[in-house]
């Protein structure tokens, strides 16, 4: 039994009630960078824009805690520039992430809530470029030097908002902490990729409540 089905089944007990189970969709954009220690001086990171889109399954229990997994696809990366001789390394990944976050919900039919928990991310695309004076140089796919897999903590909150009896749509905003170095190890990583994810997204949905 993993440590999340062991959870549920001590709230449902203390609750006295059948679990709610919600399922929906959710989408919006995400704005990733690069956490890089020591970096050179006279270097900076830049933010990159994207998608976050997948599925949302809530099991509740009462009207205050649920759980959330959210199966998504979702846009990573950044880039390292170099103001001065207008070049830039840019790192563009885009990973399968499934959060599984706690949700503690407050009010009635408005509901404000915050989020927490954990994200665990597997890479399906990565490709690197080299831009000097906003042209395109050199590309590669670095998959053979960067980590494959991530894990990353989550954190945030949002509004859910009564649109009839089942359904609920709601907008959201989260933070991410990525806990391992894209570095895979390899001697001919370049050294930006000594990096760590970061980022935010901001999206919206809706759920639909399941049975009765």
């Amino acid at each position: 039994m993993t440590v999340s089905a062991g959870i549920a089944l001590l709230l449902a007990a203390t609750t006295g009630r059948a679990a709610e189970v919600r399922l929906g969709a959710q989408g919006g954009l995400s704005r990733a960078t690069l956490s890089i220690a020591n970096l050179d001086t006279g270097l900076e990171t830049e933010r990159r824009s994207g998608y976050d889109a997948g599925l949302r399954l809530e099991i509740g229990f009462g009207r205050r805690v649920a759980f959330v997994l959210a199966p998504s696809l979702v846009e990573r990366g950044g880039s390292v520039q170099e103001p001065a001789q207008d070049e830039r390394i840019r790192l563009e990944t885009r990973y399968f992430e499934v959060p599984v976050l706690l949700k503690l919900s407050g009010g009635r039919s408005v509901r404000p809530y915050l989020l927490a928990g954990a994200s665990f991310a597997w890479r399906n695309e990565a490709r690197l470029s080299l831009e000097v004076q906003g042209e395109e140089v050199a590309s590669e796919d670095p998959s053979s030097y960067t980590r494959g897999s991530d894990i990353l903590l989550q954190a945030g909150g949002g509004l859910d908002l009564f649109a009839g009896e089942r359904v609920r749509v709601f907008a959201e905003g989260l933070y991410s902490w990525g806990l391992r170095g894209l570095d895979n190890g390899a001697e001919s990583a370049p050294d930006f990729v000594d990096a760590k994810n970061r980022g935010f997204a901001l999206r919206a949905g809706f759920t639909v409540r399941l049975g009765r």
